[in-house]
C-alpha cells in the first residue's frame, strides 16, 4: 500500500484513538490536579497513562500526516458514540468528588474507558490494512490490559 493509500478502517481508528487519547489525558489531568486529592496508587496511574498518551498521540498523527490525512479529524468524532469516551456530565461529576470518592469513581471511568480502546484496538487488528497500526493496536490492547488489571485490583481494595 502507497504511502498516501490507507484503508478507510485504519484512518478512521487512527483520529478516533486520537481523542480518545486526549480524553485519558484530561482524566489523568483530573487526578493530577491537588484539588482532587487522589491518592498515591491513582497518582502514579495517572502519571503514567499522562505519560504514556501523549507519545501515543503524537504517534497516531506521524502516521496520519505520513499518508496526508486530517490529523485533527480525530476532534470531530462523536464521543458519545466512541467505546468508552466519558460524557461530559461523567466527567464534571468526577471533577466535584474528593479523596476516596474520587479515586473509585476515576479507577471505575478510566478502566470503562481503557476497555474502549481496547475494543476499538482489537477491531483494527482484525480490519485494518496496515501492518504498522495493527502493531500500534497490539500495544494499546497490551498496556492497557495491563492498566485494567491494576485498576481492577485497586477497586476491589
Amino acid at each position: 500500500m502507497s504511502a498516501t493509500a490507507a484503508d478507510a478502517d485504519d484512518v478512521m481508528f487512527a483520529q478516533a484513538m486520537i481523542a480518545h487519547h486526549r480524553q485519558a489525558l484530561d482524566m489523568a489531568d483530573d487526578a493530577l490536579d491537588p484539588v482532587a486529592r487522589a491518592g498515591a496508587p491513582v497518582l502514579e496511574l495517572a502519571r503514567r497513562i499522562d505519560a504514556a498518551q501523549g507519545p501515543g498521540i503524537d504517534e497516531t498523527n506521524a502516521w496520519l500526516e505520513a499518508r496526508d490525512r486530517p490529523v485533527g479529524a480525530g476532534d470531530d468524532h462523536d464521543h458519545d458514540t466512541m467505546d468508552g469516551m466519558m460524557s461530559g456530565d461523567d466527567l464534571a461529576a468526577l471533577t466535584e468528588l474528593r479523596e476516596s470518592a474520587f479515586d473509585a469513581r476515576w479507577l471505575e471511568l478510566m478502566v470503562a474507558h481503557h476497555e474502549g480502546a481496547v475494543t476499538m484496538a482489537a477491531a483494527v487488528q482484525v480490519d485494518g490494512e496496515e501492518a504498522e497500526l495493527r502493531a500500534l493496536a497490539e500495544r494499546i490492547v497490551a498496556a492497557q490490559m495491563a492498566e485494567i488489571a491494576e485498576m481492577r485490583a485497586l477497586l476491589a481494595g
